[in-house]
């Protein structure tokens, strides 16, 4: 990671630069799983109406 593409960052920062990214790619993974979960023809919720009372 400390190729020509990172020469505008200082040094001391590549650490944090790459967590974030690795915290970046797990987060659109999970993002994807929970896309076709909440996607399902189904719903993931149902909403009905319930009387309470006359």
């Amino acid at each position: 990671m400390t190729g020509h593409m990172y020469a505008w960052l200082p040094e001391r920062h590549l650490g944090i630069a790459a967590t974030l990214s690795h915290a970046d790619e797990l987060i659109g993974q999970v993002a994807d799983l929970l896309f076709d979960y909440q996607t399902q023809p189904s719903g993931v919720f149902q909403l009905a109406e319930v009387v309470n009372g006359q």
